[in-house]
């Protein structure tokens, strides 16, 4: 009998992320995209209506999509205290959408070398409308940089949707493999204590 968490397939159900942006409109926009609820869907992006009234896609075709729940703030400080929180109370981020500058406040490689050291399994997407930011620098301040990435404002639904769905199955599938390698170190042990 396998002592295999039960929860396994329900916490695939929702993913927890942080918007951390100064911008509130930034901060709206990623919450929109990524809060999806098929029947509260409502866009005012004439493109996304007309795509949908064009290509007939109604809600029932996005019932398969990942749910994730939304957190925000609009400083860098903010977003370490929120971090703390939340690996206090077992209760992650998978991933992290951090702005860089976030006058007047910390900025948010400061903010990612912090979390990073409180939660090293949470991925850290920068988001920044400057391009004289260099995401190789960021990599060396914020390693690992498996767990590191990298976006240009102004944003795009399609690419926050695949990038977060990514990461979030990625920080999932390494979870649960944490999780099973632990039982299986555990049933090990007790084997070898048996003999």
């Amino acid at each position: 009998m396998s002592n295999a968490p039960e929860n396994i397939e329900t916490s695939m159900e929702k993913r927890r992320v942080l918007v951390v942006d100064d911008e509130k409109a930034i901060r709206e926009n990623i919450s929109e995209v990524l809060s999806f609820d098929g029947e509260k869907y409502k866009s005012d992006d004439a493109f996304v209506k007309l795509e949908q009234e064009l290509f007939k896609k109604t809600v029932e075709n996005n019932q398969n999509r990942q749910k994730f729940e939304i957190v925000v703030c609009s400083q860098g400080a903010d977003a370490v205290e929120i971090v703390k929180e939340s690996v206090r109370d077992n209760n992650k981020f998978s991933i992290i959408f951090l702005d860089i500058r976030m006058p007047p406040g910390m900025n948010g490689v400061s903010a990612a070398e912090i979390i990073r050291k409180i939660d090293p399994d949470v991925y850290i997407v920068f988001v920044t409308g400057y391009s004289d930011v260099d995401p190789a620098e960021i990599s060396l301040r914020v390693p690992p940089q498996d767990k590191l990435f990298y976006i240009e404002k102004p944003l795009h639904r399609k690419e926050l949707e695949q990038i977060a769905n990514a990461l979030a199955t990625k920080w999932y599938n390494e979870k649960s493999m944490g999780e099973l390698i632990n039982i299986l170190k555990e049933e090990l042990a007790t084997a070898e204590n048996r003999k």
